[in-house]
């Protein structure tokens, strides 16, 4: 399981970004203590705010910090609004796609919350090695040229199997 410092749950009812780590933001300022009221009735205070880059095409804008929360909140609401992305749901999650409709993130139903896979990582570079498979095992040179004209293809240098077992 995810540490609570790394796992961010996906939330339809919060109206804010959440992180319990200044260590999460990529730039952040001290804000005059903003009272926040939990749904348990609870009232904390957010100390800093500022934006967290996720991976390559989410980005979180005016993330609040707040040391005593348990977990990291992304704002359904928050964030289509600011980052113009779409949602699309499936049966056990749903995608986050940029307006292009390229997946930018994939949120995964764990334990009855929808939690973001893999949030530091790029999701291009997850799933670079399946581009590999899906268009034949072609040798790294020739994904060079496929991501010149398409960047979220590119090689992995990683060993394939299928080569040793196709010689």
């Amino acid at each position: 399981m995810i540490h609570n410092k790394e796992r961010w749950i996906v939330d339809s009812g919060a109206t804010d970004h959440v992180t319990i780590s200044l260590d999460n933001f990529d730039s952040f300022n001290k804000i005059n203590d903003i009272q926040v009221n939990l749904p348990n009735g609870i009232n904390v205070k957010a100390t800093h705010k500022g934006n967290i880059k996720l991976n390559n095409g989410i980005i979180l804008h005016d993330v609040l910090f707040i040391p005593e929360f348990n977990y990291n909140l992304i704002s359904i609401s928050k964030l289509i609004k600011d980052s113009q992305v779409h949602i699309a749901f499936t049966d056990n999650g749903f995608f986050i796609q940029d307006l292009n409709k390229r997946m930018i993130g994939s949120i995964e139903y764990q334990e009855g919350l929808y939690v973001l896979s893999n949030p530091t990582r790029s999701v291009n570079s997850i799933n670079s090695n399946i581009w590999h498979k899906r268009l034949g095992h072609p040798s790294d040179k020739r994904l060079h040229v496929l991501h010149s004209k398409f960047d979220y293809i590119y090689s992995v240098n990683e060993p394939c199997d299928i080569f040793h077992m196709a010689k």
